[in-house]
């Protein structure tokens, strides 16, 4: 599961890289005027990164989760086994 989380936050950063640079080149291709290119680029970028900083949000929270019940299931592994565990012995 955490390699699926960490596959999904390099897919959202190759998406975003890509997305930033489509919105950049789009008024250049569409030979879109100044006044539009100064109205609906911020726009454009702010919405993504507002997007984009809820998305890092839910996966960070989503791996922080993982980890920290991975660490449950071990620290229970040790108490359960704490006469054969070498290692807290």
């Amino acid at each position: 599961m955490e390699t699926m989380i960490k596959s999904i936050k390099i897919l959202h950063l190759l998406s975003f890289v890509s997305l930033m640079l489509a919105i950049s080149l789009l008024p250049i291709l569409l030979n879109a005027e100044i006044l539009t290119s100064l109205l609906y680029l911020p726009l454009a970028y702010l919405t993504l990164a507002i997007i984009s900083f809820n998305i890092e949000n839910k996966l960070n929270k989503y791996l922080n989760e993982i980890n920290s019940q991975s660490a449950k299931i071990k620290a229970k592994k040790c108490l359960i086994y704490r006469g054969i565990c070498c290692l807290h012995s």
